[in-house]
């Protein structure tokens, strides 16, 4: 019987098995080795725990970077609930983050005129099938690169004032 071609992964070398485990387990970077990486949210995010608050505060605003670039800001109302929403909208207001503050509450005003102050997932679900929504939705994404750059900028401030607190211990 002629053996299989995965069985000549099993013959690696000490020199193969070292490669390996530098790709498959990279060593921790730490946050000031991220910030000098052209990728630093994306090196911190990998990196840190989650630990102190502001670790945690670092990965819900980093998801929320990730979400507009994906989607824009309207996506924010689909993915997350009102009290997650308003966290992000308050902590961004914070960091000086105006143009991610201006569409959620261009998105918050649009919601309240069509739905008021509580609404359920449903109706939020029927308002996003309206042509209104759609409008507002494209105008608000056709702008998701400066928003998302404005928050990647505001969340780097955030990481060069909280180095050590952002360090895993």
């Amino acid at each position: 019987m002629k053996p299989d071609k995965t069985d000549d992964i099993f013959n690696l070398t000490e020199d193969d098995m070292k490669i390996m485990d530098t790709v498959v387990r990279p060593q921790k970077m730490s946050v000031r080795d991220a910030l000098r990486t052209t990728e630093p949210l994306y090196h911190i995010s990998n990196n840190i725990s989650m630990e102190t608050k502001e670790q945690q505060l670092f990965h819900r605003l980093y998801a929320a970077i990730l979400e507009v670039n994906s989607a824009g800001t309207p996506v924010i109302f689909d993915r997350y609930d009102q009290s997650e929403t308003e966290f992000m909208y308050q902590a961004y207001k914070t960091l000086g983050a105006e143009k991610f503050c201006f569409q959620i509450e261009t998105m918050r005003a649009f919601i309240h005129e069509n739905l008021g102050d509580s609404y359920s997932e449903d109706d939020m679900f029927a308002l996003c099938d309206t042509d209104e929504y759609n409008k507002i939705d494209r105008q608000l994404t056709l702008q998701y690169e400066e928003v998302r750059d404005e928050m990647e900028d505001k969340l780097l401030e955030f990481v060069k004032h909280n180095i050590e607190r952002l360090e895993n211990r």
